[in-house]
């Protein structure tokens, strides 16, 4: 295909190119896909040891708009906006159904609080673990003012309403008291980013997975069941990783209309920026062309534990677990193999943890000692048996791979969006372009789908 034939060029690897192609090449429009890499879906392809494939943690699919008002032109979906993906989730359950993939309900994650697992309080606003606090326990939390505070400016209702600058620290106590905050929000936050809240803004909470409940559901959940809190159902392809869906857009997608290239330079990539060019790299080379330098991001360096062992060594059939405590490194444990509803034999764990936060328990460069160590914690955990013996145990590294919503950080990514917006007027951005808070397995395939239609519809 020669390059005057072509209308639009897609650059980059990542998910939201591969739905943008996927969607040209069903009618047939004349595209290009161009890439540096070969890792086609960046980190929603997973890792591959041996050709055995994991994904990197746990990848929630999320299909429910729970109360969020639906709307069905895509086109209206902001590029800048938070939580903005659960007004568009019928494109959402377009793409799996298109796709033919065949989605599950998973189990609910769970947590370890005091080296005791529970249902999960961080995404599936279930609060039953209140219930087995002590008296003295109970008693802190009914007695914090801030929960009897029923003019509290930083209360969830007002979310929209929240500045920047309110701290994840302030409201947290806020709306669920020093108690919960101290031993529950607080822990989980340092363990995920090594840092404290106070330095993140309350309104990217969800970024670290973390929830914001009002203040009278902790009140009210200290005694009874919360069957009034709307629990999120999560799902995944059935019997399959995620890189299969990768796998199944790039089937769609015509070879020819595919040019990949390690050898490609900024120059290079340069000579495709037209009119309907679709950039979904970071912004930094782009901004470069312009004299314009990007400060760096406050990012925090992730490992993953990969391991599989035989079925019948497992002890505990979870999902996926939080792990709150900190005198164990992981802040997660997913089990990929009950994840994709699979009965095999062969199950697979990936374990995540911070580097910095996890330096002196585990040391990612001696291999032994850590496969014996995390055969410890997991005992410790109760999740496999004593005579447990795994057929893998990898450790790959993700450096700078968890950018922290730090005022800092906001405030960077905020105005290399604006800047690139203003200098490249006629370029349309999605993937690794838009600030990190829209880089979510959702939030990707609806930019995909929105800059699809965009050029269809020539309002590139």
């Amino acid at each position: 295909m020669s390059k005057n034939s072509i209308n639009s060029f897609i650059i980059g690897h990542n998910l939201s190119a591969l739905v943008s192609a996927n969607i040209l090449s069903h009618v047939d429009y004349p595209f290009q896909l161009i890439s540096q890499s070969f890792n086609w879906g960046g980190f929603f392809r997973g890792v591959s040891f041996n050709d055995s494939i994991y994904d990197i943690g746990s990848i929630y699919i999320e299909l429910d708009a729970m109360h969020k008002k639906t709307n069905d032109q895509i086109l209206n979906y902001d590029d800048l906006r938070l939580n903005e993906s659960a007004h568009f989730m019928a494109f959402i359950r377009d793409f799996y159904a298109d796709l033919k993939i065949d989605l599950r309900k998973i189990s609910s994650p769970k947590m370890v609080l005091n080296g005791r697992i529970h249902e999960d309080c961080l995404l599936s606003n279930n609060l039953t673990f209140l219930r087995s606090l002590s008296k003295e326990q109970k008693a802190l939390i009914n007695s914090d003012t801030n929960l009897n505070n029923d003019h509290n400016q930083f209360h969830p209702s007002k979310k929209t309403e929240w500045p920047v600058s309110y701290s994840l620290d302030e409201v947290s106590r806020m709306n669920h008291g020093d108690f919960f905050h101290i031993n529950i929000i607080e822990p989980f936050i340092q363990k995920l980013t090594n840092q404290r809240s106070r330095d993140m803004s309350a309104k990217y909470h969800r970024l670290l997975w973390v929830p914001m409940y009002y203040p009278q559901t902790i009140l009210d959940s200290l005694d009874s069941d919360t069957t009034s809190l709307m629990v999120t159902d999560f799902y995944y392809p059935h019997n399959q990783c995620y890189c299969d869906v990768i796998n199944d857009i790039m089937s769609n997608i015509n070879a020819s209309n595919v040019y990949s290239s390690t050898d490609l330079s900024f120059t290079d990539l340069e000579n495709y920026l037209t009119n309907n060019s679709v950039w979904t790299l970071p912004l930094n080379s782009l901004l470069a062309s312009k004299h314009i330098a990007v400060p760096a991001f406050d990012a925090e360096t992730i490992g993953c534990v990969f391991l599989s062992f035989h079925r019948r060594f497992l002890t505990q059939d979870i999902s996926s677990l939080f792990i709150i405590d900190h005198d164990i490194p992981f802040y997660r444990i997913t089990n990929l193999t009950a994840m994709k509803t699979s009965q095999s034999d062969d199950i697979k764990l990936a374990l995540e943890f911070n580097v910095n936060f996890s330096f002196e328990m585990l040391d990612i460069n001696q291999l032994k000692k850590m496969r014996d160590d995390v055969f410890h914690w997991l005992r410790e955990l109760n999740l496999i048996s004593s005579h447990c013996e795994f057929f893998e145990c990898h450790v790959k590294v993700f450096r700078h791979a968890l950018k922290i919503p730090t005022f800092q950080n906001i405030e960077f990514a905020t105005t290399a969006w604006h800047q690139a917006q203003n200098l490249f007027p006629n370029l349309l951005f999605s993937g690794a372009a838009l600030p990190f808070w829209k880089h979510s397995l959702n939030d990707q395939i609806l930019q995909g789908f929105k800059q699809a239609h965009t050029i269809l519809e020539g309002r590139a």
